[in-house]
C-alpha cells in the first residue's frame, strides 16, 4: 500500500484549484534558507534509487547541497483544506455557501485524512528562485483576476478586500507570497521548488490507506 503525502492550500488556492485555475504550487526550500545572498550557479536533477534529487551549486559555498523534494514526479498526493465538521459530516470553507459562513473553521493542517477530497498528481518538479517566476507561471498559481483591465486587474492578496486593482498576474503573485511568507520572503528572493500538477481522483488504493490511518491514532481520552 502505498503511503500517501499531503499538501495544504489556503482558502484562496482552493477556489482556484476548484475552479481549475491552479496548475503549480511554489514551496521554499528550507534547506538553502541561510544562503539567499548566494547566486545559484548549477542545478542539476540526479536520480538516486529512483528517487529525484537536485544538486545544487551555489556561488561562495564550497560544497554541493543534494536535496529531494518533498513531492516526486509522478506521485498521487492529497490535499488538505481549511473545514469544518457538522452533522457527522466534512464541509470546506473553499466552497463558499452563505449558510457555512458561521462555522467554527478549522485549519488545514488539522483536517483528517478521510476529509480528503482533491488530489493532485505531480507532473514536474523545477528550481527556482521565486522572482524568477513569469506571468504564465503566475496565472498557473492561480491567481485572481478581479476586474478586467487588460493584463492588470488580479487580486492584491495583502488587500483582499479592495475592489480597485492594477496589478498584473506577477504583482499579484507577489502580494500572495508576501501574505504567506512575510515580506522579506520575497525581498530575499528564495529558493523554491515549482511543482507542476494536474487534478486526479482517488488512487485505486486510497480507502485502505484511510483504514490504516484511522486504525494508528491513539484514542481520545475521556475526561
Amino acid at each position: 500500500m502505498t503511503n500517501y503525502k499531503s499538501i495544504s492550500f489556503s482558502t484562496p488556492m482552493m477556489e482556484a484549484i476548484i475552479a481549475r485555475n491552479k496548475t503549480q504550487t511554489r514551496r521554499p526550500i528550507k534547506e538553502l534558507n541561510n544562503y539567499l545572498d548566494n547566486e545559484l550557479l548549477s542545478v542539476g536533477p540526479t536520480v538516486i534509487n529512483g528517487v529525484l534529487h537536485f544538486e545544487i551549486v551555489l556561488k561562495g559555498i564550497d560544497k554541493t547541497f543534494l536535496i529531494k523534494p518533498q513531492y516526486q514526479p509522478g506521485q498521487t498526493i492529497y490535499v488538505r483544506e481549511t473545514f469544518a465538521e457538522f452533522l457527522d459530516e466534512y464541509i470546506y470553507r473553499a466552497d463558499n455557501k452563505p449558510s457555512e459562513k458561521f462555522m467554527t473553521w478549522k485549519p488545514s493542517m488539522h483536517m483528517p485524512v478521510e476529509a480528503a477530497r482533491k488530489f493532485l498528481h505531480v507532473k514536474s518538479v523545477t528550481v527556482q528562485r521565486v522572482k524568477d517566476i513569469t506571468s504564465d507561471q503566475a496565472k498557473a498559481e492561480g491567481v485572481k483576476k478581479i476586474a478586467d483591465y487588460g493584463e492588470n486587474g488580479y487580486l492584491d492578496y495583502n488587500y483582499p478586500n479592495d475592489s480597485y486593482t492594477d496589478l498584473d498576474a506577477k504583482d499579484s503573485f507577489k502580494s500572495l507570497w508576501i501574505s504567506i511568507y512575510k515580506s522579506l520572503a520575497w525581498f530575499k528572493n528564495q529558493y523554491v521548488f515549482a511543482y507542476e500538477f494536474e487534478e486526479c481522483e482517488a488512487p485505486d488504493d486510497w480507502n485502505d490507506f484511510v483504514q490504516k490511518k484511522i486504525a494508528q491514532r491513539k484514542p481520545k481520552k475521556v475526561k
